[in-house]
């Protein structure tokens, strides 16, 4: 398929409902512009000034809102899921510290720019963790006063909300446009909740959640129970950690039935549902091993099939990956210099897009590195790699491989292999991608000047 930034914003967004189509076109050429030159500041990613310009009165009209963007986005990743049975959904929560230049924003954990506001996704996955879009935004700021204690709010006024709104935006969007595809949402120990854990289960979907609470279950603790599963065996894992000597991990898996006993706010009686637990315990002592309690919505009778729910949860750490470089990393959202929160939104949910398929090909060129690169370039795009990378024997005209011209596009935005340790990330592919963008414009325009010269 074409994969240009033409066709990929067209993918995107050209569905989007903003009341005008002038600007829904506005907005595919703005996320056309980012796929080739991701930026957090809409001076460096316009340098014609008229679309500069344009790219501001898009992010300040007052006639539709983020939400609508966002809309067309999940809409977009719901197709591309239509393709498999089951896709993996990890959903998690985002802060965004704002370096502006007026206190407009709630606050943040960071010392630096103390201002910023909060965002949660959730992520598209194959079932082999390649990227396919984003089914779900919520954005909000958080008070600068001191909160009452939240567990005693409604839920209404608790940021437990946005999780459930997260669930029904993912599925509202599959149920459109992929109803014979499955989520299986994945949730880190933020989400052990048990509102989350009961919504999940009353709208039909699955979830697996890493245990943060020994919750009561029937005839005992959650944990205790876990402790207590049928051994189903063990596997080996290779941690490597910054810092640390590389070691491999032995860890033994456990699981069981067991009876959850959920409290939604204040309520009682409690409502008891069935779930299963998976124990991951590493065979070693140490504040540091690696201790996993799965609850799940998943049948996990055999070792296969918890080694199954294992996996799928390890792919929640694509989301940790996506939002590294939607904030700071090829996108730099952080340093968008936005004013108003609502302008904010905008600009950076269309980058969160963006993002999305950087990583997409980030991973498929080394999950897939045999596959053309004319799935995800065009012809223009893999000549100006050829033109500015220079690989010995590769004339303009040829076609590698998905994991060459990645590796080119790194190279052009300054890798420098094994002594970078590890693949080439996500800051040396933006880097270099911008450059390739900018070259295969150039080819294009001198094609199209030559051709209208006849």
């Amino acid at each position: 398929m074409d994969q240009s930034s033409t066709a990929w914003a067209a993918a995107e967004f050209a569905n989007a409902s903003l009341g005008d189509p002038r600007r829904t076109r506005r907005l595919m050429a703005v996320a056309g512009a980012l796929a080739g030159r991701p930026a957090g500041r809409v001076t460096r990613a316009f340098e014609d000034a008229a679309e500069r310009e344009g790219a501001y009165r898009f992010v300040e009209n007052r006639r539709f809102s983020w939400a609508d963007i966002a809309a067309s986005m999940h809409a977009a990743a719901a197709r591309r899921a239509a393709r498999f049975r089951q896709i993996i959904v990890p959903v998690d929560g985002v802060a965004f510290s704002v370096a502006a230049r007026e206190d407009t924003k709630g606050p943040v954990s960071n010392k630096t720019y103390p201002h910023g506001v909060q965002a949660m996704t959730a992520l598209a996955l194959t079932p082999d963790g390649v990227p396919v879009g984003v089914l779900g935004h919520h954005w909000w700021m958080r008070s600068m006063d001191r909160e009452p204690n939240k567990e005693r709010r409604p839920i209404e006024e608790r940021e437990t909300k946005h999780w459930l709104g997260i669930f029904d935006q993912a599925v509202a969007a599959l149920r459109v446009h992929a109803p014979e595809t499955r989520p299986w949402f994945q949730i880190d120990r933020g989400g052990d909740c048990a509102d989350v854990l009961l919504h999940a289960l009353e709208l039909g979907v699955d979830v697996t959640a890493r245990s943060c609470y020994d919750r009561v279950v029937t005839g005992g603790r959650l944990w205790g129970k876990a402790a207590a599963g049928t051994f189903l065996g063990t596997y080996r894992l290779p941690i490597a950690k910054p810092g640390t000597q590389r070691r491999i991990a032995t860890l033994a898996v456990r699981a069981r039935d067991v009876e959850v006993h959920l409290l939604r706010g204040r309520l009682k009686p409690a409502r008891k549902k069935m779930m299963r637990v998976v124990e991951v315990r590493e065979q070693r002592r140490g504040s540091d091993r690696i201790h996993w309690r799965l609850l799940t919505t998943m049948p996990v009778d055999t070792f296969a099939q918890a080694m199954s729910v294992i996996d799928a949860y390890t792919r929640r750490w694509r989301i940790e990956e996506f939002h590294l470089a939607w904030k700071s990393g090829a996108c730099g959202v952080e340093q968008s210099w936005m004013r108003k929160p609502e302008h904010f939104y905008k600009w950076a949910t269309i980058l969160s897009a963006v993002a999305v398929r950087l990583e997409r090909i980030k991973l498929l060129s080394r999950t897939e590195p045999e596959r053309s690169a004319l799935d995800e370039f065009t012809r223009d795009e893999i000549d100006a790699a050829i033109a500015l990378r220079k690989p010995k024997g590769v004339s303009f005209g040829a076609t590698p491989s998905l994991g060459e011209m990645t590796r080119w596009i790194a190279d052009i935005g300054g890798y420098t292999g094994k002594s970078s340790g590890g693949p080439p990330g996500i800051r040396v592919l933006g880097y270099g991608l911008e450059r390739v963008i900018t070259a295969a414009m150039a080819i294009a325009s001198i094609r199209n000047d030559r051709e209208g010269r006849g």
